[in-house]
């Protein structure tokens, strides 16, 4: 049977919740046009979607994240190529989401016209230069995937920094189509509904707990702020660090909660009235589709860093930012929020502005209709 629509990720959906995020409004608007669906990843465990017409292979393969940055690229690539040769010949659109950029470098497994690269993270700017050999790494991956990104007909990039960049840079002109990142229109409506439950500061991160978000920040603001509630929610690989580093400061003011289910992730979100976000200046391209989140509550949103994320939320209202990832600044923003009582306001313009331009079922229909 021809599959419509073939979906290659080398991430786990069981663990990325990004990739979950971005991939899950293309099947759900794919199979409502009645088409093929087939998902080529390494999960274990099978998505289940309630349509005859969606298939997952799970390739059942185990990606332990490996310090030894070799390690980590040999297995990257090892299960990108399997992704990719469990493709059969049958299709009409192949599409290849990242962040991983090792999946670009099999673009040529499969038809120029029939190929779309969905760029998520310009994830080869991150990679370390500390030393002479991690620079000239960095130098060939960069070459590499300019040269490979010449080959499908049409690439995806989830912002206005990441077209700039792909259309300057790798001088890829017309075929940089901007699929912004967004928020469903179920989770849109549960957020926009939620009041400000306390009156009180409640200072609440969710997500990711990466080297990226910097999430020990709030550790060391709790420690500062002992009147004020804190509460981390998530998992990544700097959680035991930031747990160890909680219980050495001896804090009743801060719970780090476990992964939530959706209902209990709303009652927090309720009880939370300053929610923060950081990132490294390093990514400096990045926005988090964490944010769509936030703002599709209206309440107050505190950002540290700088790049695409700090220009996205200065066009939105009750948003505070600190562009230098200073702990002196960023207490001086919570401080003018308390101080204003921004923490109490909702704002009505960023719930209705997300619903209108980042309903990630809308944005997928749109860009499904300029390329069929």
């Amino acid at each position: 049977m021809n599959e419509d629509y073939i979906f290659l990720t080398s991430s786990d959906l069981e663990t990325s919740q990004a990739t979950k995020n971005r991939l899950t409004p293309f099947f759900t608007q794919i199979l409502n046009k009645k088409l093929l669906v087939r998902l080529i990843s390494p999960d274990q465990k099978k998505l289940k979607l309630s349509s005859k017409s969606f298939k997952h292979t799970a390739l059942n393969i185990k990606n332990k994240k490996s310090k030894n940055f070799l390690q980590r690229a040999i297995l990257e690539l090892y299960i990108s190529i399997r992704v990719c040769l469990s493709v059969e010949k049958n299709y009409k659109k192949v599409i290849l989401t990242t962040p991983s950029p090792l999946l670009i470098f099999c673009v040529f497994f499969f038809r120029s016209k029939d190929l779309i690269v969905d760029i998520r993270d310009l994830t080869w700017e991150y990679l370390p230069s500390n030393n002479h050999f991690q620079k000239l790494v960095r130098f060939f991956a960069k070459h590499l995937i300019s040269f490979c990104l010449q080959y499908p007909s049409i690439i995806t990039v989830s912002n206005n920094c990441e077209k700039k960049y792909l259309e300057e840079t790798f001088k890829l002109k017309n075929k940089v189509y901007m699929l912004s990142n967004g928020i469903s229109l179920n989770k849109h409506n549960d957020l926009s509904a939620l009041d400000n439950e306390a009156q009180t500061p409640v200072i609440g991160y969710f997500g990711s707990l990466g080297k990226a978000q910097k999430v020990e920040t709030l550790v060391y603001l709790a420690e500062r702020n002992k009147s004020i509630d804190f509460f981390i929610c998530g998992e990544g690989s700097e959680k035991e660090k930031i747990v160890e580093l909680a219980k050495k400061c001896d804090l009743k003011n801060l719970t780090i909660s476990k992964k939530l289910n959706w209902e209990e992730l709303k009652e927090k979100y309720k009880k939370t009235n300053i929610f923060f976000a950081q990132l490294s200046n390093e990514y400096w391209s990045a926005v988090p589709s964490k944010l769509y989140d936030y703002l599709s509550t209206g309440k107050c949103l505190l950002f540290s860093g700088s790049g695409e994320a700090k220009n996205f939320l200065e066009t939105f209202d009750n948003c505070f930012i600190s562009d230098t990832n200073s702990l002196e600044d960023i207490q001086l923003k919570i401080d003018e929020i308390i101080i204003n009582g921004s923490h109490k306001n909702i704002s009505n313009n960023n719930r209705v502005r997300v619903r209108k331009e980042f309903i990630r079922e809308d944005l997928v229909n749109n860009f499904l209709d300029s390329v069929e």
